[in-house]
């Protein structure tokens, strides 16, 4: 089983007033890229952990050095794939 992960960039507003709706969106985009890995590995099982991490400041900055980030949230998912 390999682990994946996938960082969604979503707006701080959208975040804080519907909140609920954009991690749903998110949420789709990470599961079409861990789709994509499991097909172009062949891989057949996608087990998505539930919640994503809403990363800090720090971490985004850790992650995407060179991105401007403000105005932006950070939610990391991750998936399990076999």
């Amino acid at each position: 089983m390999s682990l994946a992960y996938a960082i969604v960039l979503v707006n701080d507003e959208l975040m804080k007033n519907q909140a609920r709706d954009t991690i749903q969106e998110a949420q789709k985009a990470a599961d079409q890229k861990f789709e994509k890995i499991a097909m172009d590995n062949r891989l057949t099982r996608v087990t998505r952990n539930p919640e994503p991490h809403t990363m800090s400041h720090d971490e985004l900055r850790k992650a995407m050095p060179h991105a401007t980030l403000d105005g932006l949230t950070g939610l990391y998912f991750t998936a399990d794939i076999s």
